[in-house]
């Protein structure tokens, strides 16, 4: 896991794109703390993937850049391109 891809996700006007990298659990979105997000449902919606994995999500580190749409759709297309980095 050394090389850098990336994960697209989009959900209406709202384009996400998230990298995975080995790290120790932290996860960014646009270079914010997850755990910072203002709205507690988008918070809890972006960080219902890494709950799914388990203790893999000790072992890397994931940023998302996204832009567009409102919060919402920053939020689901922020999940779908988390989603695609664990599976990826």
């Amino acid at each position: 896991m050394n090389k850098i891809d990336l994960y697209p996700g989009q959900r209406k006007s709202s384009r996400a794109v998230a990298t995975i990298s080995k790290g120790t659990g932290k996860v960014r979105i646009n270079n914010i703390p997850a755990e910072l997000l203002n709205s507690e449902v988008a918070r809890e919606l972006v960080l219902v993937p890494l709950k799914l994995i388990g203790d893999y999500r000790d072992k890397v580190d994931i940023s998302v850049k996204v832009h567009g749409g409102g919060f919402m759709g920053q939020a689901f297309a922020s999940t779908v391109a988390i989603c695609r980095a664990l599976t990826g």
